[in-house]
């Protein structure tokens, strides 16, 4: 049995995670979905409307309007 070295199995290790070209179709897929959403992310936050976030107050007084008891 040829002995190998601990540098060599860690490199065989790690080389063995890189995608191979019989995942690659999958893969490219999903990249290019990321890549899609990625690039529609901010213009689908500059539509949206700017509205503030409701304050302690806001909150108890919906409460109140609604007869909730608090």
């Amino acid at each position: 049995m040829k002995s190998v070295s601990k540098c060599t199995r860690l490199t065989r290790r790690a080389t063995s995670r890189i995608p191979t070209a019989s995942m690659g179709g999958r893969v490219s897929l999903q990249l290019f979905r990321l890549g899609t959403e990625v690039r529609y992310t901010p213009t689908i936050l500059d539509a949206r409307e700017s509205v503030p976030s409701p304050t302690c107050g806001d909150i108890f007084g919906r409460a109140d309007e609604a007869h909730l008891p608090l």
